[in-house]
Parts: C-alpha cells; structure tokens; sequence
C-alpha cells in the first residue's frame, strides 16, 4: 500500500487512528491493521473520505524537508483508494489544494511535484482532467511547465482555497522551534539595549537547535540554522570556538553564517536563491537577520520601509516555512524595540533581553500570538580563552552559562588542578599567620612539586601554581609573604 521510507516518523504515527473515535466506532473489527484500512479494503465510502482526510494531514505536518517524501506516499496511498472507489476528481483536487497550502511547489519546484502525482495517479483520468484544465493549476501538462527555477504563481481560486469546516483539523507537529519561546514557523523580534548579549545568547540557542539538543529542559525543533551576522562576523568564529571547546564538540553542527553586507528588501530574493542553492535538500529551520539597522536601507521609523522590510522576512519564511528572527536594538528609553511599531504588530512572539553589570543575561518573552508569555531565561557570560595570537596575546571570546550551573560552580568553588590543589593546602595548613614565599616553595617542594625530574627547583612552575591561584582569588600577598583566603 504504502512506502513509508522517505516520510517522517511522526507523520506517519498521525495516520494511526484512535478506535474509540466517533470516527472510526463502525469501521471494523479489531484486527492488527487501523480499521478504517479494513473498512477502505471494502470500499466504506466514509473509510474512503476519513482515509483521503488522514492522507491531506499527513502532507500539510510534514517537516519542509520530508515534504515531497511524504507528498509521494500519500499520493500513492490516496490512489490506492481511488482504485477502491474513491471519487478521483475529488482526491485529485484535494491534493493539488494540499501541495499548494503547503508551498511544496515552490519549494520543490513544479517539475517535481509534477512527476510525483503522474507516477501516483498515472492511469486516473482525474490527472488527465486536471492537466487540460484552461484555469491554472499546479499539475499543467509538460509543455506547460516552467523551466526549471522558475515559478509561476497558482490561480487566484488556488491562492485563495476556502477550507471547509470540517478540514480545519489541529495539527499534531511540534509548534516551536524552542518550547515556550520561539515559534516553529513565523517571525520573531529578538530586541535589547546595545552590548546586551543579545547575538551570544541567540547564536549559543540555535546551535542547541542545530545539534537537536534540549534548551534549559524545553523541546527543539531540530534542522539546518542560517545566521546573517551583518555586524561584527569575525566575532562569531571565536565564539564558534568558545561553544566547540566548552561542550568538547565532536560533531559539526548544521549551522551557517552569513557575514556579507545586505539591502535586505532588495536582496531577500537573491539569499533564499543563495540558501536553496548551497544547502541542497536542506531546508532551514530558522533563519536570523542580525541586526535590523544594519541591513535596512531606509529608515527605521518610516512605516513604508519597514512595511517592506517586514514583507521581505514573510518572504522567507514563506520559501522555506521556517521560523525568522530579528535582532533589533532597544529606543532611547530602553523600553521598546527602536522605530516604528509596525515590527512589533507583525511579530509571532517578541523577546526582549537584559545584561547586568555582573554579566547576568535575562531573556524575557514579552508577549507570543499563540502560546504563554512571561517565561525568563536566565544566563551568564563566561570569558574563555580559545586560542594564542601571532603575537602571544590571549585569545578570547564568552559562553553562555545556565546561571544555575554558574551557581553551582560558584558553590562548589574554583576548580584546580592536582598540582593547584595540593600549592594551596600547602599554604591553608599554615592558617592565618601563613608562609614565606621561600617557606611555601621548599613546602611544596617536599609535596613534590616544582622540581625538574632530576630534583632540581623549577620556580617558573611554582610561580605559575601562585599566579592561578591568585587569579581565582583563593590567596593574597601579605608584607610578610603569602596566606590563603577564608572562604
């Protein structure tokens, strides 16, 4: 009946009725097939038509990636009911309005859709009807089809299907990119004050969304991320650095930046084409526009401008049925995202974020069209050296902590290595009054440490231990010497 290797999982599962529905109550006796399947095989017209609605389902939850996979089982398995009585027009229609809604033409484009349903319904006169249909339509004979890259738009009764009642059906997929704060698909404002840790904290989510890692204990969607970094590139590969070391990353992650300046209205068409082209059969989970000010041409308080830059975000998110977000910086007051409010109107969810002096990062989502407002998380920025320049400088770049990792850490102490360890017990074990320093080193020495293999003293070593030590604020010179810190 039905080739379940190129579909989703989780679609599939959807088409697996709860029998104890008023839809399936007459459809059969208990078997190890769905009911409805054994009452389709009898040719039940009303099996027929709940079979038909499960397939349509199937097609509009699919994740945009799975999309022609899943568009190509649920043809066959709806012509599979044809063969069984099904009206064909009906099924036919009812597709071709589905891979419409669905955007699956233009993602996929008309010649691959096209040949998935003739193969499907190769032999129904319903696919002969709809292809010498005079309206447009998304299945059109060959000699009409568009060269391949091209796309025409479908009919204004296409554009503008009416979806009876009795279809408007709740979809089972997941509803955010990240649970509770960040819609799957729509746009998203991602706002602060400027050096607020706005793009650290965005850029340490996302990778959790590439990587299909848990964020703070909520859901992801997983997929391929596409960062346009407008300001401050170089930045992102140290910080790239910073994330790979700390959580010792053995895999590369699906996400990918775009450090070139944009005209975003002008060239949004041009960077969906760029997408498309350089991630294959990837299709993105989310793309970030980062920042606002520095890809608009216009002005951010003209409501014609950012009209038009708002329109070119739901082009994006049209072409891939992706989540968008947009990093904005914060009004003069710091209450509001800066510029005209109509971004504010057109979001999906808004969230606004806070950097203390002590380096806490506080996101808050101010308010969501389809889901709970209020919830915060809360981080900080840790420095981490990730490399050595030309030059023997440090280099360095931030994480971002759960703070209450951060707490623990803090709770639990510095950590130290053996050899730290064993220099500052050394010193703890003198009390107050502590050591010398010539009285510390030859202690410490005893403990054997700072030596050479042949016995030799090797102060370097020893003056490295007391510097690291200083550095986590665990001991302090005195006039006398060196004496440990109460914790």
């Amino acid at each position: 009946m039905m080739d379940t290797s190129a579909s989703d999982s989780s679609v599939i599962d959807a088409t697996m009725v709860d029998t104890t529905t008023p839809e399936t109550s007459v459809l059969g006796a208990d078997t190890h097939e769905p009911k409805y399947k054994q009452a389709v095989n009898s040719g039940n017209a009303r099996a027929l038509e709940f079979g038909l609605n499960n397939c349509i389902r199937c097609i509009e939850e699919a994740r945009p990636d799975k999309q022609l996979g899943v568009l190509k089982n649920m043809a066959s398995e709806v012509a599979e009911y044809v063969r069984q009585g099904l009206d064909e027009a009906t099924a036919l229609d009812r597709i071709n309005a589905a891979a419409l809604r669905c955007d699956i033409v233009h993602r996929f484009g008309l010649e691959a859709v096209h040949s998935v349903l003739h193969a499907a319904f190769s032999s129904s006169s319903a696919l002969k009807r709809l292809s010498r249909a005079s309206a447009p339509s998304l299945i059109r004979s060959t000699a009409s089809t568009p060269a391949s890259g091209s796309f025409s738009p479908p009919a204004a009764a296409d554009r503008f299907r009416l979806i009876p009642f009795g279809q408007l059906l709740s979809s089972t997929s997941p509803e955010a990119l990240i649970a509770g704060l960040i819609p799957r698909v729509g746009l998203t404002v991602v706002w602060g004050p400027y050096k607020c840790g706005k793009s650290f904290w965005l850029m340490d989510a996302l990778l959790h969304v590439s990587l299909g890692w848990d964020y703070r204990g909520r859901k992801v969607f997983p997929g391929p991320v596409v960062y346009c970094a407008f300001e401050g590139a170089e930045g992102y590969k140290k910080r790239n650095d910073a994330f790979s070391q700390h959580y010792d990353l053995a895999i590369v992650p699906p996400f990918f930046l775009v450090a070139a300046r944009m005209n975003f209205v002008a060239d949004h068409g041009a960077l969906i084409d760029a997408i498309r082209a350089q991630l294959g059969d990837q299709t993105p989970v989310c793309v970030v526009l980062d920042t606002l000010n520095r890809s608009l041409h216009g002005s951010e308080n003209n409501d014609v401008d950012m009209a038009a830059y708002i329109q070119a975000a739901d082009a994006v998110r049209e072409a891939f049925g992706c989540a968008v977000i947009i990093v904005h910086h914060s009004g003069i007051d710091g209450s509001r995202p800066r510029g005209h409010t109509s971004l504010t109107a057109a979001a999906d969810a808004q969230l606004a974020i806070r950097r203390d002096a002590n380096d806490i990062v506080t996101v808050k989502v101010e308010w969501m069209k389809d889901g709970p407002e209020g919830a915060q998380i809360t981080s900080q920025l840790k420095e981490r050296q990730v490399g050595i320049d030309k030059n023997g400088a440090k280099i360095t770049s931030c994480v971002v902590l759960p703070i209450e990792d951060v707490q623990k850490a803090n709770a639990a102490g510095p950590r130290l290595t053996s050899d730290q360890r064993t220099m500052l017990t050394t010193l703890q074990a003198a009390g107050q009054e502590g050591l010398s320093l010539e009285a510390w080193n030859d202690r410490a020495r005893d403990a054997g440490i700072g030596k050479t293999r042949a016995g030799k003293p090797r102060n370097s070593k020893l003056y490295d231990l007391r510097k690291a030590l200083t550095d986590k604020g665990l001991i302090q010179e005195t006039a006398t010497g060196w004496k440990a810190n109460q914790p």
